[in-house]
């Protein structure tokens, strides 16, 4: 979002949020971190909101890893539909995310420009086990451990119809 917090419309603001999207990010880079025992491809990082905060996609995310990402998307062509205007839309919160997080020291962006994030969750989140929040918590660690076994970035994003 270019738009200064005092003039965003209130729904965007706290769905946009840096720390609310900052905990989705760091959740899914913890899973793909624990998954693939090394760093998340730095792209990679820009299409973790516009898949779990699209709530369509979220609610038809399997319950497990165990179904592969490429495998899903084969059987759910829907959720690719406006996906690339999703990601596009996205990029700025992603990328306001992304800064707020690396302010903190939460996430960190390595000269091979791979992302880690530490491995321990805040108690308070932790603590989240029902609703929407939860929800999107928990996909964004589903979606870090699909990301490290699907291959390279490259690979993801042609899986989701999208040029890096």
């Amino acid at each position: 979002m270019n738009l200064r917090w005092d003039q965003r419309p209130r729904d965007v603001a706290y769905l946009l949020n840096p720390a609310f999207c900052g905990e989705i990010m760091r959740g899914c880079i913890k899973s793909y971190q624990k998954t693939a025992q090394r760093p998340m491809p730095f792209p990679l990082l820009f299409l973790i909101l516009p898949i779990v905060l699209h709530k369509s996609t979220r609610e038809v995310m399997p319950q497990t890893a165990r179904i592969r990402m490429y495998s899903w998307l084969q059987a759910n062509p829907q959720v690719k539909v406006g996906f690339a205007q999703r990601a596009r839309t996205l990029l700025s919160a992603s990328k306001e995310t992304l800064v707020f997080m690396m302010q903190f020291g939460v996430l960190t962006v390595d000269n091979d420009a791979m992302l880690s994030a530490p491995l321990k969750s805040p108690k308070k989140i932790r603590k989240l086990k029902n609703g929407e929040v939860a929800d999107c918590f928990k996909r964004a660690e589903l979606l870090g451990k699909w990301f490290a076994n699907s291959g390279s970035s490259i690979s993801i994003y042609t899986m989701w119809g999208i040029k890096p």
